[in-house]
């Protein structure tokens, strides 16, 4: 069995929960205690050097960054689908979830860090400029999302992928976070089929 170190509240994390859960891996959750620097301990440090979550020890391997680990499970299992066969294909799945970490994902993080983490696990206020500052930018992405959605089903058009995960999983803390989706139909109607899939709550 796989070991996922993990923190429920990662939207990186939910990433791999989520893929295991849609193709039927059993795996171990670990979770670390931010609040006691669990992540910064020498012993988690040597399996990721950024001392974040998630880490999949796989194959006596420990990998980390959320988006490689998808591709290789999702790789792993062909029959799924969740990677196009094609080149092109695999490579405009490849331009969003490159789209995802560059741009969408920044702010995200940066609301999440504001909002959850601060006042969570470090006990600090949450500073409103920033959070501003970030919707505001995460609101300028999220319309790329939306307008790149009209007559798709999934982000890569028909077929469902781990790109629709990877950016899926920001999104749906962003709301969680109140952040409003109302201006945006196509984001709602896709996070929504998301969500009615059986492994979004894993």
């Amino acid at each position: 069995m796989m070991t996922l170190y993990n923190h429920p509240i990662s939207p990186y994390a939910r990433r791999v929960r989520v893929l295991a859960a849609e193709l039927g891996l059993p795996l171990k959750l670990i979770d670390l205690d931010f609040a006691k620097g669990e992540q910064r301990s020498p012993d988690y440090l040597a399996k990721n050097p950024n001392g974040r979550v998630p880490v999949l020890e796989h194959d006596g391997r420990h990998l980390w960054e959320s988006a490689a680990i998808l591709y290789e499970l999702a790789g792993e299992h062909p029959q799924a689908g969740l990677v196009p066969g094609g080149l092109a294909e695999r490579a405009d799945m490849l331009r969003w979830m490159f789209w995802g970490a560059t741009h969408f994902e920044p702010p995200g993080r940066g609301i999440t860090f504001e909002l959850l983490v601060k006042p969570r696990l470090l006990k600090q206020p949450t500073d409103p400029a920033r959070v501003e500052e970030y919707t505001r930018e995460l609101a300028r992405q999220i319309e790329i999302l939306n307008d790149h959605l009209k007559g798709r089903a999934w982000i890569l058009g028909a077929g469902f992928s781990i790109a629709d995960i990877a950016i899926g999983a920001v999104v749906y803390t962003a709301q969680r976070l109140k952040f409003q989706l109302e201006p945006y139909p196509e984001v709602i109607r896709w996070l929504d089929a998301l969500k009615a899939r059986p492994s979004w709550n894993a």
